[in-house]
């Protein structure tokens, strides 16, 4: 079973771990053990999550990834919700796969669009698409 993660817990990070229960994106015992999602520090999350939602401030993230970087292993997968912080920044800085999803604010009504920016392929850019 695939563990989530989420850093970074403020509007965005929120709206996301609600919709992604509440639309059955991602089953509530995929994010929780037991009865309740497991609340800790931002190396506990990335230490026992195999896919993990990085939702700071832009101005937050390379004080977070240098932290996180023993853990960030290539078979970990980090998906930025920074508009502003380019997957090849994100490469720089850790050694996990990266993506980089950036959800409208009218997803929490189910009413947006997320524009996702997919892992560099070799020989690719990375692909973006929006849905």
């Amino acid at each position: 079973m695939t563990t989530f993660g989420f850093i970074g817990t403020g509007h965005l990070g929120s709206m996301l771990v609600h919709k992604f229960i509440e639309t059955r994106a991602i089953k509530a015992e995929h994010l929780a053990k037991d009865l309740g999602i497991r609340v800790g520090n931002n190396r506990e999350v990335a230490g026992q999550s195999e896919v993990i939602f990085l939702c700071v401030r832009p101005l937050e993230i390379k004080a977070v990834l240098k932290e996180l970087s023993d853990l960030l292993k290539p078979e970990k997968l980090l998906v930025s919700a920074a508009v502003d912080f380019s997957l090849k920044d994100l490469e720089a800085l850790c050694q996990a796969r990266v993506a980089r999803v950036v959800p409208s604010l009218a997803c929490e009504n189910l009413k947006g669009i997320s524009r996702d920016v997919l892992p560099t392929l070799p020989g690719h850019q990375g692909q973006a698409r929006s849905g």
